[in-house]
């Protein structure tokens, strides 16, 4: 009895893994590679999934005949709570003369029957178990978050295949389920049974915390790895500035935070400074035309000063907002700054994709003006620009766009250009973010890991819950069991809104320790767990067999029901 309720509770929960794989595939599809109107069709990820389930429910409700309906008779869940406050009630208010209960529960014996009083006895033995167990669920939930922005700093390129999104790489767990669930069932656990190596529910439960705690581990030292190549940030009291020459002599900048020669269509490293203003002077080394820039910085802000001339010959610098952080979602981001001598009309630029036409940007832009970053998806593009007639001039050079990182792309001309010629176009790809550089395949150990922990968890977990709740009231502890897994959550958001560790390093290393700490909780409690049956409404506590429950009902068939409330009938 006890394997055919655990290989049912493995293909209940190999189902609504298969699930979850296939949405977790399908939706970011949908969302990312279809567009709507030109941008991410999220649309469509929503709707395609709630389509489904209409689907789901049209099916679900045409088996209805399949099933046996019971009808709802009462409210156990608030049946418990009432007999729990009164006991606890009684229990305050005794009488110091009373004979002592042999349990707080007892108290409540003058208004609830024995047995429900029994089964009372035995949910709140289950739920005082699962009082550790949220912390597991707070490291496991993080695949959604926490793991999805640490796969956002990695380069998932698989080759030919393709590239793989940061959300998509979740669907490793769910198939990871779909190869382990029949692994265990078919392998490990009559192996275990075999060798006579004990493994009841509490000591699997155990096992799967340890996998998951040891999966936080490895996602630290991954987290490590990955901090080699960022860029430190800016302190709250520091600015940066990138200088870009685009002019064609050489240029020497001289200011109280950077003073060298620049080469034309070259780029200076970022400076960081301390000053809120700065007074730059800027000479052309061959001609001696000189300027003079003065701007203000906020603290924590990056910039971009452009050395240029204008369609008149004047040479001036030009300030706009720089971008120093990774883009979300594994995209790439990219601004464009038209430095061109001679406007375009109010005419737009475009980035086209070179293997699929049909996905584009476009840039409305102004002469010496710049575009805010645009996110884009990784791949090799092409710009198009307007051409002498109502046609579009393709620019000869390719962009390979890398996952992680952002550029600014600088259209400008030579100083000596008085009329539009787009074939005299001169395009400089500046860099502001590095691609990134670890693979995804990294995360795949934590991913088997954390897998394996839950297979050893959940499944047995779900089992247990049900095997360990009387009968009236397995829907009382299986609601126990998934409030665990929101109180899990509710951890994790606690954590992430507090932010007293800025280090993603460090938080992952003390979800470990804090995993840690809760396996040696629960491994105490669960050596003063004594294991129970199924109970019917009239079994004893100590009933642990259906042959057990079978004799018990025939001998007290002569006894008046239990209401559905479990509180005492009164007979005259």
């Amino acid at each position: 009895m006890e394997r055919e309720r655990r290989t049912f509770f493995s293909v209940f929960y190999f189902m609504i893994n298969l699930g979850s794989m296939l949405s977790t595939i399908i939706s970011p599809i949908l969302r990312a590679d279809v567009h709507c109107i030109g941008k991410s069709c999220y649309p469509l990820a929503f709707g395609v999934p709630a389509l489904l389930m209409f689907v789901a429910i049209l099916i679900f409700f045409a088996g209805r005949k399949q099933y046996k309906m019971v009808p709802l008779s009462g409210n156990v869940i608030g049946q418990v709570c009432k007999c729990i406050w009164h006991a606890i009630a009684k229990k305050c208010t005794r009488n110091k003369t009373e004979k002592k209960k042999n349990h707080w529960l007892d108290h409540a014996e003058d208004k609830y029957e024995p047995e429900f009083i029994d089964n009372v006895k035995r949910v709140m033995r289950v739920l005082w178990l699962f009082l550790p167990l949220p912390v597991f669920w707070a490291l496991f939930d993080q695949q959604g978050s926490r793991w999805t922005l640490q796969a956002e700093q990695m380069d998932g390129h698989v080759g030919s295949w393709g590239r793989i999104k940061p959300d998509q790489l979740q669907v490793l767990n769910p198939i990871l389920i779909l190869v382990l669930i029949p692994i265990f069932e078919h392998i490990v656990y009559p192996f275990l049974e075999y060798c006579k190596i004990p493994a009841r529910p509490l000591q699997k439960m155990v096992v799967g915390m340890m996998f998951g705690g040891l999966a936080f581990v490895i996602a630290g030292f991954v987290q490590i790895k990955l901090d080699t190549y960022k860029e430190s940030h800016l302190s709250s009291v520091e600015s940066g500035v990138t200088f870009i020459n685009t002019v064609d002599c050489p240029i020497s900048i001289s200011s109280s935070i950077y003073s060298k020669i620049l080469q034309p269509n070259q780029i200076s490293e970022l400076i960081r400074f301390k000053e809120n203003n700065i007074s730059i002077s800027g000479k052309c080394e061959t001609t001696g035309y000189r300027t003079t820039f003065n701007a203000s910085y906020k603290d924590g802000h990056s910039y971009q000063l452009v050395l240029m001339t204008t369609k008149q010959g004047i040479f001036k610098i030009k300030k706009f907002e720089d971008m120093r952080s990774k883009p979300k979602a594994g995209r790439a981001s990219i601004s464009i700054i038209n430095n061109l001598a001679v406007p375009l009309d109010n005419n737009y630029i475009q980035l086209i994709r070179t293997d699929d036409k049909d996905q584009h940007l476009r840039f409305n832009i102004t002469q010496f003006n710049t575009t805010d970053f645009n996110p884009v998806e990784p791949g090799s593009y092409t710009i198009s620009i307007p051409g002498t007639t109502s046609s579009r001039y393709f620019l000869p050079e390719e962009y390979t766009l890398g996952t992680g990182a952002v550029y600014t792309l600088l259209l400008y001309t030579s100083n000596n250009i008085r009329d539009y010629n787009p074939s005299q176009v001169k395009e400089l790809l500046h860099t502001s973010v590095d691609v990134n550089q670890v693979s995804m395949f990294y995360m795949i150990p934590q991913y088997i890991v954390i897998t394996i922990g839950e297979v050893l968890f959940s499944v047995t977990g779900l089992s247990f819950a049900y095997n360990e709740a009387p009968q009236s009231m397995k829907s009382v502890v299986q609601a126990g069991w998934l409030t665990t897994t929101a109180v899990g959550n509710l951890i994790v958001v606690f954590v992430a809104e507090i932010s007293l560790i800025p280090s993603q390093t460090a938080e992952f290393f003390l979800f470990a320790a804090l995993m840690g700490l809760d396996i040696i909780l629960f491994a105490i409690m669960t050596c003063f767990y004594t294991y129970s049956g199924p109970l019917t409404p009239y079994s004893s506590p100590d009933a642990s067999s259906d042959t057990d429950t079978l004799v018990n009902n025939e001998i007290k068939e002569d006894i008046p029901l239990q209401d559905t409330n479990g509180i005492k009938n009164k007979y005259s």
